[in-house]
């Protein structure tokens, strides 16, 4: 807002929404629009005594806004540098950026926040005079928080990059009060493209910046177009909201009653079109003006400039404690994160590299490495022990490993002066095309620990994963299991890896075994998915889900305790065709994603090839059939799943073949069945229900009591 007298009125409307972290949605070309922070409002309605802290502070805030506004003329201002370490958050694709990416962040940055980029010079006349150069910098830490040599950029392999949110900074942010943290991503599972928290509304460990790659610097896999989404995320960071005021509806007519705390940002409802006449509040009042479209803080991307009232603002959060923003610029933290220098440093300080795969390899397979040495890196030598090449002067080689093994690297770099190297024990570890024989079964039953020798686990989030229980398996006392129970949040994942198999001598290949699994609440959204690989796990292709009713086998939930399937009538088969990848080097995996459920369990793994197994076997398998409960009384549930549709009898016959009910005759819709079944007429003993699906027909036991 332009009218100063209104400031009173505008510190209540912008205080009075209590959201404040902020997001920008995927845009369709390259626009963008804004996304509600529903983490900041749940953590306000969980613990309103933060929000209250942070409407207080605020408070102080102003204060300190409006005196820094009266001196937005003195040219003698200092200049804030802020140390900045990005953490890449990557599975070894695209969205591992390159350190030129990232500086060209860092320089897209500077010139947005002080005026150096060429939009300035195109500010309309209305904003031209309150355009502002905020004296803000931004810089690369040569110095990590253990007193290590550091290029500011910090990588980490983690599947959660295509889904992540802020469990992907739990354990690596660097202090908050000695470095901005960004954090650079795949994709966010909220769908948005990046997000921000304001000064004091959030936990030291979850502060700083998540962005989609692609918003990241202008080169690479950012743009000129998608360049400025990170200057408009520091500006939440600096306690900037957006110029229509603190919410996440662009257009929205009663944007025009809300405000953005800053006196020089006219009211608006804020855009996503460049239409720089736009006039959207108070038109025809005392003091209208148009809108500030080419502001940082809009969404119409025509960016150009911050106003003297937001440098105020963002200068005042630098100078508070709150956030512990005042720490970051001082003189003795530019010295401690090595960012005091004057111009970018060029001193040779440490030879590194990075690796295309992060899992075994089959042998055969190409390898690149990627240096990421520094500083001021002018030559390479590479030695790949077990490698063709075995000697590279490239930067970024690509190497053959044809035998199996575990193999290092050796790299040396120089700057003409100086030469540095490292060396990485058992980097790549190339693997046979048939670790394992098949026709193969696993029953984890001649194991005391762990799980097996003949599968790898995931556990990106270092929590409950899959572990050997001695306590349950299907006509045994062990398989293997996630205490799924006492997980918090939800979409986590972990995966059980097989090792390589040689499936080329089967004619159809399938992957049959047991599960077993129970819901907490009918919320309960838990999901296990299987896939296959035939390029030793490089790419991997999904199979089949198994969620909701296909997924757990007790009719009963368990809201609390541990679920234990404690009879083999617990137990569910399935089967999953993967008649495909009948070839070498062939992979399965089983991936877990928690979904707020109870524990999960899989026993008597089998690759197969069908071809040598009779049909009704197969089928039963591949449908899932079970009942339950089981034993029962009165009723039970058929439960099964149809890949398509089909026509469909259900039939319950005495243990000596006669027929004792019709339960069920129609055509059935593909996905997961559950029918009801009805008995109370029936004496105790054995029965038998039978399932007929296309003509192709199977049973399965049931007692009733």
């Amino acid at each position: 807002m332009t009218k100063i007298y209104c400031l009173g009125l505008a510190l209540t409307a912008f205080l009075g929404i209590s959201s404040a972290t902020f997001a920008q949605d995927v845009p369709k070309g390259e626009g963008f629009n804004c996304y509600q922070q529903v983490e900041t409002n749940k953590i306000f309605r969980e613990h309103p005594e933060i929000e209250q802290e942070y409407l207080k502070n605020e408070a102080k805030l102003r204060i300190a806004q409006e005196e820094n506004y009266k001196n937005r003329f003195n040219k003698d201002e200092k200049v804030y540098r802020i140390p900045v370490v990005f953490h890449v958050i990557h599975q070894n694709g695209e969205e591992n950026i390159t350190y030129e990416q990232i500086k060209s962040a860092i320089d897209v940055m500077n010139e947005e926040f002080n005026g150096k980029n060429p939009a300035f010079a195109n500010i309309i006349a209305e904003f031209k005079d309150r355009a502002a150069e905020c004296k803000i910098e931004f810089r690369l830490a040569t110095i990590d928080p253990q007193g290590r040599c550091t290029n500011g950029v910090d990588r980490f392999y983690d599947t959660r990059t295509t889904t992540a949110g802020d469990e992907v900074k739990a354990g690596r942010q660097w202090p908050r009060e000695k470095y901005l943290n960004v954090y650079t991503c795949a994709t966010i599972a909220s769908g948005a493209a990046g997000y921000a928290y304001y000064p004091g509304t959030i936990s030291a460990d979850r502060d700083g910046i998540l962005i989609i790659h692609s918003y990241v610097g202008r080169i690479g896999t950012g743009s000129t177009g998608r360049q400025s989404a990170l200057t408009h995320e520091v500006g939440h960071y600096m306690n900037l909201a957006h110029t229509w005021g603190n919410s996440n509806t662009p257009g929205d007519p009663g944007n025009c009653s809300s405000d953005d705390g800053v006196t020089d940002t006219p009211n608006c409802i804020g855009s996503s079109t460049c239409n720089l006449r736009a006039n959207t509040c108070e038109v025809g009042m005392p003091g209208d003006e148009i809108d500030n479209i080419q502001n940082f803080m809009e969404y119409a991307y025509c960016y150009a400039m911050y106003t003297n009232g937001q440098k105020a603002r963002m200068r005042a959060a630098l100078e508070s404690s709150t956030g512990q923003r005042n720490n970051l610029w001082t003189d003795a933290n530019l010295a401690a994160t090595g960012a005091n220098y004057e111009a970018a440093p060029v001193n040779l300080c440490k030879a590194d590299f990075g690796v295309s795969v992060g899992k075994p390899v089959c042998a055969g397979a190409s390898v690149t490495f990627n240096d990421l040495s520094y500083n001021n890196v002018s030559s390479w030598k590479w030695t790949f022990e077990g490698g063709t090449p075995a000697v590279s002067t490239d930067r970024n080689p690509t190497v053959t490993y044809a035998n199996p093994g575990t193999y290092a690297v050796t790299l040396e770099v120089s700057n003409g002066v100086q030469n540095v190297d490292t060396t990485k024990n058992s980097v790549v570890t190339i693997l046979p095309n048939n670790s394992l024989q098949a026709p193969y079964v696993q029953t984890f039953e001649g194991f005391t620990n762990g799980v097996s020798p003949d599968f790898t686990i995931e556990n990106p989030n270092n929590d409950q994963t899959w572990t050997l229980t001695n306590t349950a398996g299907y006509q045994s006392s062990k398989s293997v299991y996630i205490r799924n129970r006492v997980l918090t949040g939800t979409d986590k994942i972990d995966e059980l890896i097989s090792n390589t198999l040689d499936l080329s001598g089967m004619d159809k290949p399938h992957v049959k075994f047991r599960y077993a699994h129970a819901r907490k609440s009918a919320t309960s959204v838990d999901e296990l998915d299987i896939y296959v690989s035939n390029d030793c796990g490089n790419t991997w292709f999904k199979r089949k889900v198994l969620k909701g009713t296909t997924l757990r086998t007790s009719n009963t939930d368990v809201p609390s305790g541990d679920f234990t399937p404690t009879t083999d009538d617990m137990w569910k088969e399935t089967d999953v065709n993967i008649e495909a990848y009948n070839a070498a080097g062939v992979k399965v995996r089983f991936q877990w994603i928690n979904g707020g459920g109870n524990n999960i369990y899989l026993d008597n793994i089998n690759i197969y090839d069908a071809a040598s197994t009779g049909i009704d076997e197969n089928i039963s398998a591949a449908f899932g059939l079970s009942v339950y409960p089981n034993p029962a009384s009165g009723s039970a549930t058929v439960a099964f799943e149809l890949p398509k549709a089909s026509q469909v009898k259900v039939e319950l016959f005495d243990l000596v073949g006669k027929k004792c009910k019709d339960v069920y005759n129609g055509s059935t819709q593909a996905g997961e069945q559950e029918i009801k079944m009805n008995f109370d007429k029936l004496i105790t003993g054995i029965y038998f229900v039978k399932l007929s699906v296309n003509g192709n027909s199977f049973t399965q036991k049931l007692i009733i009591q």
